[in-house]
């Protein structure tokens, strides 16, 4: 079973480079690895992540700010700017290329973390999910979920803003995603978001993530 795991997963990852775009891949965290973010085709971080810029055109920008082609960048739970039509009902603002919406609505932007200038969540057991929304399920607190304000307990190799602030062990450093590490998806520019090793950090966006994180 776990060699047919490992011949999939390596399937996947020929595809995106393939591909030329960048590749998301969820690992299992009970085997000490993170969700791998490489940017296999050299592009810049997008949406909130990358200070409200754009992929290239016929890209959609993932809710984990990196630009892609895929259901994993693309789908409506996984895009947050540059999606492509037919959009669900209620889609609106950047997620919906700036569709409004009907008369006596507002669009909302996100109440927390990223989307809201690493605000929190304000009622207790909130969870502040990816999307940038406060809620206490399954949709908001899940690790693949949530982005701020995660329900503990946390699972080993979690760290940073999605375990509300927690260290990594020494030597290792904290991604984006929130996972520990020590390969350049960990420790790199700009994946990496506190104990980076990278000289390129800069050390404004350091401060910046490192103050959503409290």
């Amino acid at each position: 079973m776990r060699i047919s795991i490992l011949a999939l997963l390596a399937l996947f990852l020929l595809e995106a480079v393939l591909a030329n775009e960048v590749f998301d891949v969820p690992m299992n965290e009970t085997i000490g690895v993170e969700s791998i973010n490489a940017s296999v085709g050299g592009y810049p971080r997008c949406g909130a992540q990358g200070d409200g810029g754009n992929c290239p055109s016929g890209m959609c920008c993932s809710v984990w700010g990196w630009c892609g082609k895929t259901y994993g960048y693309c789908a409506p739970q996984n895009c947050q700017k540059q999606c492509p039509a037919p959009y669900p009902e209620g889609r609106c603002g950047w997620q919906a290329d700036g569709k409004s919406c009907p008369n006596g609505k507002c669009c909302s932007y996100g109440e927390c973390g990223l989307q809201k200038n690493g605000e929190r969540c304000t009622k207790p057991g909130e969870c502040c999910s990816i999307w940038g929304l406060c809620g206490a399920t399954y949709k908001y607190c899940d690790p693949q979920h949530c982005q701020k304000q995660c329900s503990a307990p946390f699972p080993p190799g979690r760290c940073g803003w999605q375990a509300d602030g927690r260290p990594c062990p020494t030597g290792q450093c904290c991604s984006f995603s929130g996972w520990c590490g020590t390969t350049s998806a960990h420790c790199t520019y700009p994946q990496c978001v506190s104990q980076c090793n990278d000289p390129r950090f800069p050390s404004s966006l350091n401060n910046r993530i490192q103050s959503f994180m409290l």
